[in-house]
This record gives structure tokens, sequence and C-alpha cells, in this order.
């Protein structure tokens, strides 16, 4: 998370003040929209970032990376037909994010959103 913490700081800090307006959220497939408004540097930077997290977070799940004046976050997303599942696990502000996800047990979050999954799917299903 370090490096999380770190570039929400220096996005804080940076002169064209880009995140005074609020939080700026970030999934795995649609960060050029929301990049666009940004200054070239700011976009370079949380790029980099973004590309790191996709070689250590598999492709079948999804991130929600939220930057602003509150705490920044990694979310981890998981999708079974049309429901998700939100989970973070409890990462470790002061050490890298990196090596936090490449020891992750992905198949037990696996099975465990696809199970919360399921079970939205029956209670869905139970109430009609």
């Amino acid at each position: 998370m370090k490096e999380i913490i770190d570039l929400n700081d220096w996005l804080l800090e940076h002169p064209a003040r880009v995140l005074l307006a609020g939080e700026l959220v970030l999934e795995r497939n649609d960060q050029e929209s929301e990049l666009k408004c940004l200054p070239c540097e700011c976009r370079e930077k949380i790029r980099l970032l973004c590309r790191e997290l996709e070689l250590h977070i598999p492709i079948d799940f999804n991130y929600l990376l939220t930057f602003g004046l509150g705490e920044p976050e990694l979310v981890l997303a998981r999708q079974a037909g049309v429901h998700f599942d939100f989970f973070g696990p409890d990462w470790m502000e002061d050490r890298s994010i990196f090596p936090q996800l490449a020891d992750a047990d992905w198949d037990s979050m696996r099975r465990e959103a696809n199970a919360a999954c399921a079970a939205s799917l029956l209670e869905l299903h139970g109430n009609n």
C-alpha cells in the first residue's frame, strides 16, 4: 500500500490540485476516461502504478483504486454473472503493495467471492 499512499500524497500536493474536487476512482478497464482531464505528469504516474498492479492482480479480478482527500484504497472485485463481490484484504500500509499481492491466496479469494455471489443470487431469486 505504500506506493498507493505515496502517490495519493503526491497528487494531493501537486500544483494542479488534481484531487481537491473529490475522489478519483479507477478500475482495471476504464482508466483513460478518468485520466484524460489530469495533467500529463499525473496521468503517467497513475498509469505506471496501474500497469504494475495489473501484473500482480489476476485478470479474472477487477480492482477499484481510490485516490482523494480521504484514505486511498485498493479494493478487489470479482464478478459472477451480473453480481460483483467487492473485498479488500487488510493491506499493510507501511509495506509495498506488490509483495502483498504476490503473497495473496487468489484461489481462496476466488472461492470466497464466488460463494458470496452465489449467496446473493440465491437471496435475490429466493425472494421472487
